[in-house]
């Protein structure tokens, strides 16, 4: 999800049910129906990593599903096994702890911007700093343009 930040330092990670397949990385509208909240160990390090379950603007087949209750619980499963066996293939340990709803999904995903605007506001105050004490002829404008 862009402009957020989850824990594990990487963008909030959202499957999104569609009627048709489409690449990994494109940016669609989705509405969230849920959230498979999540611990994930690497290299000894255990953090959440939450995965937000969204439904295509564009989906008809899924356009009815309110709540990741209202799917059927064997594609639950499925989904979390893909996401239990894709990072054991990393060598790291995923390990679902709930399954909760839209309203959850959301605190995720503000979770995730407000995560994002402080880590972003941070580093526009650091690189300022930098320019300002190597006395560099850039101004705040030049850096927003």
């Amino acid at each position: 999800m862009p402009s957020t930040l989850g824990e594990d330092g990487d963008p909030l990670d959202i499957l999104v049910l569609m009627d048709a397949p489409t690449c990994v990385g494109c940016l669609l509208t989705a509405r969230p129906i849920g959230v498979i909240e999540a611990k994930q160990t690497q290299k000894g390090t255990t953090f959440r990593n939450d995965r937000i379950i969204g439904v295509g603007d564009a989906a008809h087949e899924y356009a009815r599903l309110k709540s990741l209750a209202e799917l059927d619980r064997r594609i639950v499963d499925e989904i979390e096994h893909f996401f239990i066996s894709y990072n054991e293939m990393r060598g790291r340990h995923f390990k679902p702890i709930r399954r909760s709803g839209a309203t959850s999904a959301l605190s995720v995903a503000r979770r995730g911007m407000r995560a994002f605007a402080v880590k972003t506001k941070h580093d526009f105050w650091y690189s300022t700093r930098v320019m300002r004490a190597n006395d560099c002829e850039h101004s705040y404008s030049n850096i927003l343009e």
